[in-house]
């Protein structure tokens, strides 16, 4: 199996435990999902392709990822990678936006029944002034 393979199937196998997405990667690194895509299908790329990955998956160990050999990821202490950060505010910015959409959700529903609400009072409110008007023309006839 061709070398080029091998590093493509091991950036892939990386992206998927990190959870990380093809273009993600491809912004990360200020090229191409396309771009990415080749390098994972084991197609020729630069010796510079493979310095910016390891600059930008700080973890990522670079024996492994050239050679196979150890861990996939480096030892870290328990400080997250820059990356790793990204991801969790990302993460944490997605929840918080369904949160704020569920509430606004709420919040359109709650809106819809006031003026459901202040259209039956307004009916109901013409209605009596009917009402009204027809008793006091009954009293004006009946006081004639």
């Amino acid at each position: 199996m061709n070398e080029l393979i091998k590093v493509g199937e091991r950036i892939d196998s990386y992206l998927k435990l990190k959870g990380i997405g093809i273009n993600q990667l491809g912004r990360l690194t200020n090229t191409s999902g396309t771009q990415i895509v080749n390098i994972i299908k084991g197609k020729k790329f630069g010796l510079d392709k493979i310095y910016i990955l390891l600059q930008v998956l700080p973890d990522l160990s670079p024996n492994w990822l050239l050679f196979g050999e150890g861990e996939m990821l480096k030892e870290s202490d328990a400080k997250l990678t820059a990356l790793d950060k990204v991801i969790s505010e990302n993460e944490s910015l997605k929840k918080e936006i369904e949160h704020l959409r569920t509430q606004l959700s709420y919040q359109d529903k709650a809106v819809d029944a006031y003026q459901k609400s202040f259209t039956l009072v307004t009916k109901a409110n013409e209605d009596l002034q009917q009402v009204m008007h027809l008793y006091k023309s009954q009293s004006d006839k009946n006081q004639n």
